[in-house]
């Protein structure tokens, strides 16, 4: 009984049209707020991307918090332009592709993994990013389990040692091949945050909050650094000395390359209306997360706007994960296969795709979404959804 829905999502196409529309300063930001690093750039709007998403009541709840495990602290709104992983996973491509990292090689029996660090690779003050600070942030995770990832360190992992400057072993408790798939690369919107050794060592890793634009903090390795922000902004400005940019990492990111928006202006998300308001007037180039409806009211009021499916349904992506409804199968009444076929078969959810989301969206019988390595495993049973159709709607 899983529903499956698309994120439904809004941009604008990056056009000298539409840039010429709005050039100059948006009423929406203004770099002149409090929390600005020194001597602030100006950066024509044609190489601004400015992202509404995020935020409580109109407003960023995590300011000041450049500690990515410090309470508080948000993975989202911009953050992700600064952190890096070791290695990025393509969900369509079923590709892990080394970014920090050069390579990997796995023991025979999958009791340890060896990762190769880019010699390149730099913090954003300039410092080298090694092996050194790999250990010392899986080690930090591993010895403090309240941490986002600190528990599943402590059980998975024996030893994490950097053997050189370009060499870091993970030794498991247990034979991990999914380890580095779980926790070394950046997937969907999860993934470890590296720490730089030489900021975070000696420090209490839960009251940092690693925050301060007159130092550069917070600095990721990622082409992008924080330069304001407040309650209602954040401005993200590209590193001109990111050392990505001499690195080929293929067809996508050739050596030399850098990101062509120069800036990513963060704005609170507030409401659906104020969204479509503000992409249909060229204030903002994106938004998440609007509904059906929403989108199909705003799309007639600017030809600049595309969605994920261009102008038409369902306008979003694949999600990562399906909405379902989830019992625990231990208590009762849930222990009762009885009675959780008797509520899947309560659950309309072509009428739930069709009512709320207006058709754009589909059904799914399975937890997981459809993604090509995911194929092989869902074709595999489907002499088994044939015979017990859990997607079935039947109150007799």
């Amino acid at each position: 009984m899983e529903l499956k829905q698309t994120r439904e999502g809004v941009l604008r196409l990056g056009s000298a049209a539409s840039a010429a529309a709005v050039a100059g300063t948006l009423g929406l930001f203004d770099a002149r707020q409090a929390g600005a690093a020194p001597a602030h750039a100006d950066v024509p709007r044609n190489r601004t991307l400015v992202y509404l998403n995020g935020g409580t009541g109109g407003k960023y709840t995590d300011m000041g918090i450049g500690n990515p495990y410090a309470a508080g602290a948000s993975h989202q709104q911009g953050n992700a332009s600064m952190w890096e992983p070791l290695f990025y996973y393509s969900a369509f491509a079923d590709d892990m592709i080394p970014w920090l990292a050069s390579g990997y090689t796995y023991a025979e029996d999958y009791s340890s993994v060896t990762v190769n660090i880019r010699k390149q690779a730099k913090w954003g003050d300039g410092q080298a990013f090694t092996a050194n600070d790999v250990a010392f942030t899986f080690n930090l995770l591993k010895d403090n389990q309240k941490l986002t990832y600190g528990g599943d360190m402590k059980k998975y992992i024996k030893s994490v040692e950097a053997t050189d400057d370009q060499t870091v072993v993970f030794t498991f408790n247990s034979p991990n091949p999914r380890f580095l798939f779980e926790y070394l690369a950046f997937k969907f919107d999860n993934g470890v945050k590296l720490l730089p050794k030489h900021i975070f060592e000696g420090k209490e890793v839960t009251e940092f909050m690693w925050f301060d634009l007159e130092k550069g903090w917070p600095c990721g390795t990622g082409p992008y650094k924080i330069t304001l922000w407040s309650e209602t902004q954040k401005f993200l400005d590209r590193r001109d000395d990111w050392w990505g940019k001499d690195v080929d990492f293929g067809p996508a990111s050739p050596a030399g390359a850098v990101p062509d928006v120069q800036r990513i202006v963060c704005v609170p998300y507030s409401d659906d209306n104020r969204a479509a308001q503000l992409l249909a007037s060229n204030e903002v180039d994106q938004s998440l997360d609007l509904r059906p409806g929403t989108i199909k009211s705003l799309l007639p009021q600017n030809k600049a706007l595309i969605t994920h499916s261009f102008n038409r349904p369902p306008f979003g992506y694949v999600d990562w994960w399906p909405n379902s409804v989830w019992v625990n199968t231990q208590a009762e009444p849930w222990n009762d296969p009885e009675i959780r076929w008797a509520l899947a078969y309560a659950i309309d959810n072509q009428g739930a795709v069709d009512v709320a989301y207006e058709g754009a969206g589909q059904t799914t019988e399975l937890p997981y979404p459809d993604y090509p390595a995911l194929k092989p495993y869902k074709d595999s049973v489907k002499d088994l959804l044939a015979k017990y159709p859990n997607n079935k709607y039947d109150l007799a």
